[in-house]
């Protein structure tokens, strides 16, 4: 019995090991700080299984508690970082796990966001209601900086879409020198933006420092591996590239149930969701993921260390598994 009791301990022992020992990658964005190749996503959970509409609204879908131990659950096997966001209701909860995890605060990556400017605003406006909600981020979260603030998209004309062109492209340029001051400030070590096209860029031109990441709906089967060239455009000019619904979006993740993912992980042994991930991995494009529970957390965690085939990649790249899909840029026309 003794003997057994001891076999079953190195057993334990040795996975739990394995479950913690994992190594994300990192990338060191342009102004030298490390942001983690995966991060753990915290929403939104809208209109989900998770979430289905209209059964509760959006904010009750996912507490508080819920995401601390989520998030505490990630950095136990092998995630640093975390995505999450002001619109997300969960930052409180985020920011407790903080305080928990091991080696504390300064072990992970802390990126959120604040939302865009509304096209209605003035200039003073849309920079008092930004900073308004970046130190509303800081609040909830219970933190005096983050490692990465994203402005959430381009201003709004309406619903998501906005054309970067005459008085939504000033509020860009306002709402993002307001980040550039907090960079500045050390409120927070990296600025980036979310669903910007090339057009609000431009628009961005002439600030001290321009966005780090460009955080973007991006996955196989678009279909091709640089919609509206905005990929490329991003690497030439120094952005990082960081997809969020890699498995398609949050509604149906259509690349887990696609036969082509499932076709190409018999070869490699490896899951359909490991196939949609290493797509993106394999070409320098970070991840946000959510997975919220620990087999598939470690199923995202390990997607780094083997390659797809070149005829796989095209494979992935040009079958419109997920056409109905886009970049969501955000931009008209």
């Amino acid at each position: 019995n003794f003997k057994m009791a001891s076999l079953l301990l190195l057993l334990v022992s040795t996975c739990v090991e394995v479950a913690v020992t994992t190594t994300i990658p990192q990338v060191k964005l342009r102004n030298g700080v490390m942001m983690p190749r995966a991060v753990l996503g915290m929403g939104p959970w809208c209109n989900t299984p998770r979430c289905p509409a209209p059964a509760k609204p959006c904010q009750d879908c996912y507490n508080n508690e819920e995401a601390m131990e989520d998030v505490m659950m990630a950095f136990e096997n092998g995630f640093i970082g975390v995505d999450t966001a002001l619109g997300y209701g969960n930052q409180v909860g985020v920011g407790e796990a903080m305080d928990r995890i091991p080696g504390g605060r300064s072990a992970a990556f802390l990126e959120t966001k604040v939302p865009p400017c509304k096209s209605s605003m003035t200039i003073a406006e849309c920079q008092n209601a930004t900073r308004s909600n970046f130190m509303e981020d800081l609040q909830q979260l219970n933190q005096t900086y983050v490692d990465l603030m994203l402005l959430h998209s381009p201003p709004n004309l309406g619903g998501d879409n906005s054309d970067c062109n005459g008085t939504t492209c000033a509020l860009a340029k306002a709402q993002w020198d307001v980040l550039v001051e907090y960079v500045q400030s050390n409120k927070t070590r990296a600025a980036g933006v979310s669903n910007y096209c090339q057009r609000c860029f431009k628009c961005l031109e002439g600030s001290t420092l321009m966005p780090m990441v460009n955080q973007i709906q991006y996955h196989a089967g678009m279909p091709g591996s640089d919609p509206d060239g905005l990929v490329s455009f991003c690497k030439e000019n120094g952005i990082e590239v960081q997809a969020y619904s890699p498995l398609g979006n949050y509604a149906n993740h259509a690349l887990l149930h696609s036969n082509l993912t499932k076709s190409i992980g018999l070869k490699y042994n490896k899951s359909a969701a490991q196939v949609a991930l290493r797509w993106v991995t394999q070409q320098n494009i970070s991840l946000v993921v959510a997975a919220f529970n620990q087999s598939y957390l470690q199923e995202d965690a390990n997607v780094f260390d083997w390659s797809l085939s070149s005829t796989d990649m095209k494979l992935l790249a040009d079958t419109p598994i997920a056409p109905d899909d886009p970049t969501r840029s955000n931009c008209v026309g």
